[in-house]
């Protein structure tokens, strides 16, 4: 970057004194977080070294803010990291000389792209490195960070291109001090002075953004918004801080209130100072209250002098200009000069004097003339517009009329006909339901009524809850719909013979006739007596049931059963399904076993099994009548725990003889060499051992482990010396059949705690099943590679071994060790066995999985060869326990004017190591600078190393030795 964080913070601070701006662009970083190559290997596969040892990675890094064909921002390479698997890296970490983490570039206008590339690279010291994996990212449309924000670490987790190897890392692009934007070249720098304005900068684009109450395009213009009557109610308007002033307000401080007006009590609008200006026709001083338009219609004429007031013109009278004097055809009247009035002439009526009257007794009319509205009214008997129809109303026996005011003869209540001689009254109660014709006054039924008088009721219904059927149209008797019966239609019957139904209707009621075979109310119950195999049963009447015969029951009354009380059985039988039902004391299929709860010391002391009559015993009672008693025991009386079948006594761990009484605990401890007799608890003193408490010194010791002797011959060429050990050893003959004295075996030693023979026999049945199944499993696994088995065995669907096919025994128990031997069994038709070697490997894989199933720990495994026989000494042979191989101590000795090294490997804790496996040692190479030091004859030089393939009978340690001259002194054997 042009300049550090640091530099722009005080560039900030002393903007006026020194002027000093970062350039535009900015910087990116790449974290580095972890890395894993779980199984140390290269890019093509292989590992990292002949050993498969760990790899020892360094990085090598390009940065770039273009595609990966560009050039980088930075890139270099890392230190490097010896022997790991798994890399962890920090914030701050040293990746080199002038390399931490994280890793930074930095660029003048960011493109938007991110691309970087790391390749993982194994050093080796003597070849040159090799490809681990590689990782490559190329993102686009990347934003930066703006320099004021923290720093966005953005992680991304990253697979190989090769084997399953992973990389994980963040990264963060940032502007430089006061740029912004998408390429980081915008340039801002805040202010508060009113020199250069108040603002600060907009994080992603850099534009200005003004402070509060600052506007304008440099920031220079101070408005704040206020809605008081102390400020003034106005906003500010954006961009340039003008003030705009609130609804209603006026005036340069916006201090003045009007609020615009257009209804019936005003109407005006307002100026810019806040002034009211009248709108057209309103008048008022600052009011504008007043309304008057000037009128020159049929309906007023007036003008408006200055404050609203109307000014008639001529011929107009009134308060409103709107009475004009007026004699013609449609109406006569004079004005009153003071009210506007009007005064009707000779004639006129009304208000408006708009009705002309004028009375008359003659052919023309009988009338006189209203004297408010000018209405005529008709002298008596004489109706019509003009008075000129003559009526007499009467009300007597031969009829009742009223005279309408047009002259008609209008009926009285309840008569009716030209003359008004029909007399008709309507009714409508519980009997009867009409009305009267109004012109001929004849009765009208209502609805639902029916008849001369309207006295039958009868109402048409299509309902399950009143009926099916219409009323007949004059005298309204029920006419059912099809298939409806009865004196209420709401009997359904429609003739069925099929799924619906199997009958016929009845025509009186409607009820269903069944066809014959068919019963119940619907008739769908299909029902025709039996008495054959296929059942024994009659119908019933009603519902078609099935009715059984005497001693048949069931749905079909297939099932035959009848009471007995005899040797047959004694029970009856279920009504509902035939079953039988056994009599009191009775069990079993057909209640013959008899059972009786007993609780005698006699007879026993038990309980009735419901099902089939078995003695259930009560508690601590036991045997075949429950009559022997047992209570556990774990007192001065006995420590036992009865046996769930017969009763009898289970002696609990560590107790023996006939009353569980005798304790003995085995032991092969200074306090004693012993185990314990399984049925008397008396001690069995360990071989060698005597005594009561077996704690006398041994009468005959075992061979003890001898320092090897050692005899070497070297001559003054360059052959290789030959090595001969002699170690003596002690060998207990194994109890597997002597087929197998030939085959290999193996021997393990498993840490246990004595628990009886029944414990030990569980032991060698679960070790049994599981060595049958890892080795199954193993064999499949190593391609029959280590197994040696015929092909044909894998061509099979099935599991190689099972426990018959392994022999487990076992040769030696003390306190704490359980010593087995085990060889795998194969057909007589198959020549060979499966080396012992193999069986090792597999207890050794299978160690936790031996203690889950056995409850016993695995301390040592060997294999016995079948070249070892029974108490002959053999050459000294190396194997592994499960502790592993001890250290071993090499001897070089360096033979005066040879350039051969006589290379003797002899073990150095003889007491942890057992021999049951030839092992051949012979020299490989030794470097000529080995005996460029003038050596004493018989120098010895001690050297410490571990095997490194404990699986070959060829070992090979390879040592460097460093000398003075500095040249390297390697020696291969």
């Amino acid at each position: 970057m042009c300049c550090s964080l640091l530099l722009c913070i005080f560039t900030v601070l002393t903007l006026f004194t020194v002027g000093v701006v970062c350039g535009p662009g900015g910087q990116v970083s790449l974290l580095f977080r972890a890395f894993t190559n779980p199984r140390s290997r290269l890019l093509s596969g292989d590992c990292c070294d002949p050993a498969c040892a760990d790899c020892n990675y360094y990085f090598l890094f390009c940065i770039r803010d273009e595609p990966s064909s560009g050039s980088c921002l930075v890139s270099g390479k890392t230190k490097t990291y010896h022997n790991y698997k798994h890399l962890v890296f920090t914030y701050g970490d040293s990746l080199g000389r002038g390399l931490k983490n994280p890793l930074s570039g930095s660029f003048s206008s960011w493109k938007g792209v991110l691309s970087f590339s790391i390749d993982v690279m194994d050093y080796d010291y003597l070849s040159a490195p090799d490809v681990v994996d590689r990782f490559s990212v190329n993102k686009v449309n990347v934003m930066p960070t703006p320099w004021m924000e923290s720093a966005t670490w953005t992680t991304i987790s990253l697979g190989g291109v090769g084997h399953p190897s992973t990389m994980t890392l963040k990264y963060n692009i940032q502007c430089n001090t006061n740029y912004y934007g998408p390429n980081c070249t915008k340039n801002c720098v805040a202010r508060d002075d009113n020199t250069a304005g108040h603002y600060t900068c907009d994080k992603a684009s850099g534009h200005m953004v003004c402070r509060a109450g600052w506007h304008g395009a440099s920031c220079k213009v101070y408005c704040v918004a206020h809605d008081d009557d102390t400020h003034g109610h106005y906003t500010c308007e954006p961009g340039t801080g003008r003030k705009t002033c609130l609804l209603g307000w006026y005036g340069a401080s916006c201090k003045v209130h009007c609020t615009p007006r257009n209804d019936s009590l005003a109407g005006y609008t307002c100026d810019s100072q806040g002034q009211k200006v009248c709108l057209k026709d309103r008048y008022g001083e600052n009011q504008c209250n007043v309304y008057c338009k000037q009128t020159d219609n049929s309906e007023a004429g007036y003008n408006c002098d200055a404050n609203g007031n109307k000014i008639c013109l001529r011929g107009w009278y009134g308060p409103l200009c709107n009475c004009k004097p007026r004699n013609d055809s449609s109406m006569g009247y004079t004005c009153n000069a003071t009210s506007g009035e009007r005064e009707c002439l000779n004639g006129w009526f009304g208000r408006d004097c708009n009705v002309h009257c004028l009375p008359r007794n003659d052919s023309a009319g009988h009338y006189t003339c209203h004297s408010g509205i000018g209405a005529k009214e008709c002298l008596p008997n004489w109706f019509g517009g003009n008075c000129t129809v003559y009526c007499n109303s009467r009300n007597d026996s031969l009829g009742g009329q009223e005279c309408t005011l047009n002259g008609s003869r209008l009926c009285a209540n309840n008569w009716y006909g030209p003359s008004c001689s029909v007399y008709c009254t309507s009714r409508n109660d519980n009997a009867a339901l009409y009305t009267c014709h109004p012109k001929t006054g004849r009765k009208m039924c209502g609805q639902d009524w029916y008849g001369d008088n309207c006295t039958t009721y009868c109402v048409p219904q299509d309902s399950d809850w009143f009926g099916h059927y219409n009323c007949h149209k004059i005298d309204g008797s029920r006419q059912c719909h099809s298939d409806w019966y009865g004196t209420q239609c709401s009997l359904f019957c429609a003739p069925h013979d099929d799924s619906q139904g199997h009958y016929t209707c009845d025509r009186t009621n409607g009820s269903k006739v069944c066809l014959d075979d068919w019963f119940g109310s619907e008739c769908k119950t299909y029902c025709k007596a039996l008495n054959s195999p296929q059942g024994h049963y009659h119908c019933g009447v009603r519902d078609g049931t099935k009715i059984c015969h005497k001693d048949w029951y069931g749905t079909n009354c297939l099932v035959h059963c009848r009471a007995k009380n005899d040797s047959t059985g004694h029970y009856e039988c279920d009504p509902s399904d035939g079953s039988k039902k056994c009599h009191g004391d009775f069990y079993g299929p057909n209640c013959t076993t008899h059972c009786a709860p007993k609780r005698s010391n006699i007879e026993g002391h038990y309980d009735c099994n419901i099902r089939d009559g078995s003695k259930t015993c009560h508690p601590k009672w036991y045997g075949p009548n429950c009559s022997v008693y047992c209570t556990a025991r774990n007192d001065s009386r006995g420590h036992y725990e009865c046996n769930s079948v017969d009763g009898s006594w289970s002696c609990l761990e560590d107790w023996y003889g006939p009353q569980c009484s005798v304790h003995c605990f085995p032991r092969n401890t200074s306090e004693g060499h012993y185990t314990c007799d399984f049925r008397t608890g008396s001690r069995i003193c360990l071989p060698g051992w005597k005594g009561e408490f077996c704690d006398q010194e041994p009468v005959t010791k075992e061979p003890t482990m001898k320092e090897p002797t050692i005899s070497t011959s070297v001559e003054p060429t360059t052959k290789v010396p030959t090595i001969s050990t002699s170690v003596p050893f002690y060998w207990t003959r194994p109890t597997l059949p002597s087929q197998y004295d030939n085959k290999e075996k193996i021997v393990i030693k498993l840490w246990h705690k004595w628990k009886g023979e029944k414990y030990l026999r569980t032991v060698l049945d679960n070790l049994k099943t599981l060595l049958a199944k890892k080795l199954s499993k193993f064999c499949e696994l190593t391609r029959n590679f280590q197994c040696g088995l015929p092909d044909s065995w894998f061509s099979q669907n099935r599991s190689l071994f099972d426990s018959e096919s392994i022999l487990v025994e076992a040769t030696q128990l003390s306190n704490e060790t359980l010593t087995v031997q085990v060889a795998v069994k194969l057909p007589a038709s198959v020549n060979g066995s499966v080396p012992g070697r193999t069986l090792e490997e597999v207890v050794i894989i299978n160690k936790d999985a031996i203690k889950n199933v056995t409850s016993a720990e695995v301390q040592e495994v060997y294999v016995i060869s079948p070249s070892l026989q029974p108490g002959l000494s053999g050459s000294a042979v190396s194997t592994r326990s499960s502790a592993g191989l001890s250290s071993l101590l090499v001897y070089v000795i360096i033979a005066s004017g040879s350039t051969v090294v006589l290379i003797l490997v002899i073990i150095a804790s003889w007491s942890f190591i057992k021999y049951r496996r030839r092992t051949r040692v012979r020299v490989i190479k030794v470097t000529p600078a080995c005996s460029s030091r003038n050596w004493a004859s018989g120098d010895n030089i001690a050297l410490v190393s571990k095997v490194t393939d404990q699986d070959t009978e060829d070992i090979k340690i390879s040592r460097g030795i460093s000398l003075s001259n500095g040249l390297p002194c390697s020696i291969d054997f």
